[in-house]
């Protein structure tokens, strides 16, 4: 088992890469990646059921509790390593490939469109899922995200809300982790 750490203001960041309990080397071993800080806790990040590309799901627990799994048919999570998480430790960024075959009068072909996926450790809540451009960009001072354009975004603002949903800025798709209802209960339990 291999150890790395950084540290990231009063936080460390610890990432083990698994090679023992069944999991594999670095041919396919899953990644866990844990998260301590002072007074709040942050969430485990555990890559799963390795592939040829990356991962074919990412649990978020809170000790030995699933608190949010992120899997699906065709889609894939990156390797990453180290994460790449926000200044504050707070926020990790994962690139999300979905993949399928897309279908034509020849017979079809593979396709796959990556997105950018900024998920909260404190509560599993994805705070932005987006591809493109935004995707391109880079951390800047509380846990913002400079699109290379020079537009600076507030991840935590972007949040789903009830509050959003009901002023109809925001809709429910469950057939999207970001605008999934899952999603909605995570980011705002109390709202």
């Amino acid at each position: 088992m291999r150890l790395t750490g950084k540290s990231i203001g009063s936080m460390a960041v610890i990432a083990l890469l698994a090679a023992s309990n069944g999991c594999r080397g670095e041919s396919g071993a899953a990644e866990r990646f844990v998260r301590h800080a002072d007074h709040h806790p942050l969430l485990k990040l555990i890559l799963e059921e390795p592939t040829a590309e990356g991962f074919a799901k990412v649990a978020l627990m809170r000790g030995d509790v699933a608190v949010r799994v992120l899997a699906g048919n065709g889609i894939v999570y990156l390797r990453e390593s180290p994460p790449n998480l926000s200044p504050s430790g707070q926020i990790a960024l994962l690139t999300q490939v979905d993949q399928g075959l897309v279908r034509d009068s020849e017979g079809g072909y593979l396709h796959d469109r990556a997105s950018c996926v900024f998920i909260s450790l404190r509560d599993a809540c994805v705070v932005a899922k987006e591809t493109g451009l935004f995707c391109g960009g880079s951390w800047a001072e509380n846990d913002t995200w400079i699109v290379p354009d020079g537009t600076t975004v507030d991840l935590n603002g972007r949040r789903l809300s009830k509050g959003s949903v009901s002023s109809k800025q925001a809709f429910i798709d469950d057939a999207d982790i970001a605008s999934s209802l899952e999603n909605l209960r995570l980011c705002d339990p109390k709202g």
